[in-house]
């Protein structure tokens, strides 16, 4: 077994990680605390989105050697992973990394509510869209009867010459009116409580104009793929409202509002 060292371990030299990621290793003791460890740097990776759904984690023996630590230590890590569901075990094949779900991100989401700690920016963007995409499947088989209130997304169209609290605030209402389309209070409460949590994030992002157009651009497309009934096109748009899938550059005058 190898030494445990301070040094960092380079995760992009296997060719079964699709990562280009750092990660440094520390010195714990006793074995349960470096299972831990272990168990947070690929919860990390795959929060931010270095590994993502889908990728194989190297052999047990690869990363016993990265890490450091016994085949024991190794598979305690795995399986709390696997137990929040980020990773699916299959004997014989390997260990593959599954999209976060509402079981994963829920207990971070409950200790910031409990004021001891916060969650990553990528967690909450994470869990916003696991919720809003819920959210427009829901939507989906009563579309035609929310129509009228699906028009009504068009008056939280951002204004460009609006100060950056006035478009953070009219962002926050928009993906609130998004959510109470499918009418489920619990999930206007969720959403509500994960975007006060960005919300100086936000303003701080409409300082920037390029920002504000690229916002006006995305609202306009979710906003008329919901009236059109494409609900594939508008769950793709929702990620990128999220910052959680590349956009395309909004083809907007700067001339007008």
């Amino acid at each position: 077994m190898m030494p445990l060292s301070s040094s960092t371990i380079p995760f992009q030299e296997h060719p079964m990680i699709k990562v280009d990621a750092i990660i440094p290793i520390q010195t714990l003791q006793p074995r349960h605390r470096r299972s831990q460890s272990i168990a947070d740097e690929l919860s990390g990776l795959i929060h931010s989105g270095h590994l993502k759904p889908g990728d194989k984690l190297p052999t047990e023996t690869v990363l016993c050697q990265k890490f450091g630590v016994s085949r024991t230590t190794l598979r305690e890590a795995v399986h709390m992973l696997r137990s929040t569901g980020l990773l699916d075990v299959t004997p014989g094949r390997g260990s593959f990394v599954r999209c976060p779900g509402l079981e994963a991100l829920l207990p971070s989401l409950v200790l910031a509510a409990r004021g001891k700690g916060a969650i990553p920016a990528a967690e909450v963007a994470s869990l916003r869209l696991l919720l809003q995409k819920d959210q427009l499947q829901k939507v989906q088989p009563i579309h035609q009867r929310v129509k009228d209130h699906i028009k009504q997304l068009f008056q939280y169209i951002l204004v460009r010459s609006a100060s950056p609290a006035e478009n953070a605030a009219q962002d926050a209402a928009w993906h609130q009116a998004l959510v109470g389309l499918s009418n489920q209070p619990l999930y206007g409460f969720m959403s509500q409580f994960l975007l006060s949590l960005q919300s100086e994030l936000r303003e701080a992002e409409y300082r920037n104009p390029d920002n504000i157009l690229r916002t006006i651009h995305l609202q306009m497309r979710l906003n008329t793929a919901l009236l059109d009934g494409d609900f594939a096109l508008a769950e793709r748009v929702l990620g990128q409202c999220l910052g959680l899938a590349p956009s395309e550059k909004p083809a907007l005058s700067r001339t007008g509002t």
